[in-house]
């Protein structure tokens, strides 16, 4: 993040910077009255700087994939805690609001009647994220962003879930079903275990709230129209990209029998 000094300009000090970027992010304040208030004008580039050194930096060192061990701790706690069986994680989204792009501006309608980007985050019983994907436009249902996610993708591949335990006849397997290409059956569950089930989503819930009110960023518009032309364009191609491998991975899939 830190710059040096030309004959033109003289660079904001790496303290300062950081400390524009976290007031911005914390604050959701307008760009303009960070600008006034710290006596800068480029406040944008601030908070775009930091916010590439966390996803490249940050990002890979606390937000992890969990190992064959530590996913028996995980399922052991939650378990636990809640009484639910073989779980390893709870699974949420939440709509970030943004400008209308100027381009494919209906993709991001979602249906609570605003522009959004899609944020879907996994954590642990104790309510720590160890999977986030965000960027999908608004309008997508929670489940077509599910199989287009990070997630679904590594658990395609195998790299999730690489124990199997013994299911008994009241229990739902989650890491079967999530092995199984994440296949939702929730109509296959008791009653009691839905109420298991929802009470586990409370932890996402809300570990999602606390995120967004930490962050009051992520409750606030984004005020640049070139950011969210950016990121369309850049999901776009990585919606495209998506798309084309599962349906290459279908196609090479063994068809039922007839």
């Amino acid at each position: 993040m830190e710059r040096q000094d030309t004959t033109f300009r003289v660079c904001i000090p790496l303290k300062k910077s950081v400390a524009i970027a976290l007031w911005k992010l914390a604050t959701g304040s307008e760009y303009r009255s960070i600008g006034h208030l710290f006596g800068v004008t480029t406040v944008c580039q601030c908070v775009q700087d930091l916010c590439a050194a966390a996803e490249t930096l940050l990002v890979p060192e606390l937000i992890r994939s969990p190992d064959r061990e530590k996913f028996a701790e995980m399922a052991d706690y939650t378990e636990k805690r809640w009484g639910l069986p073989q779980c390893v994680g709870a699974i949420d989204g939440s709509h970030i609001p943004i400008l209308a792009p100027e381009e494919y501006h209906c993709d991001y309608f979602n249906r609570k009647g605003w522009h959004s980007i899609i944020l879907q985050g996994v954590v642990d019983g104790k309510g720590h994220f160890w999977n986030v994907f965000a960027g999908m436009p608004g309008s997508l249902h929670d489940a077509r962003v599910l199989r287009l996610s990070t997630l679904w993708e590594l658990a395609s591949r195998g790299n999730y879930f690489p124990g199997k335990r013994a299911r008994d006849e009241n229990s739902f397997d989650t890491v079967e079903a999530m092995e199984d290409r994440l296949a939702v059956v929730k109509e296959s569950m008791h009653g009691d275990q839905m109420g298991l089930l929802s009470k586990a989503q409370e932890t996402e819930d809300k570990m999602l709230t606390m995120m967004e009110r930490q962050a009051e960023v992520l409750t606030r518009q984004m005020e640049r129209q070139d950011e969210v032309s950016a990121q369309h364009h850049e999901r776009q191609d990585e919606l495209s990209e998506r798309q084309e491998r599962q349906e290459r991975q279908e196609r090479q899939e063994p068809g039922a029998p007839g």
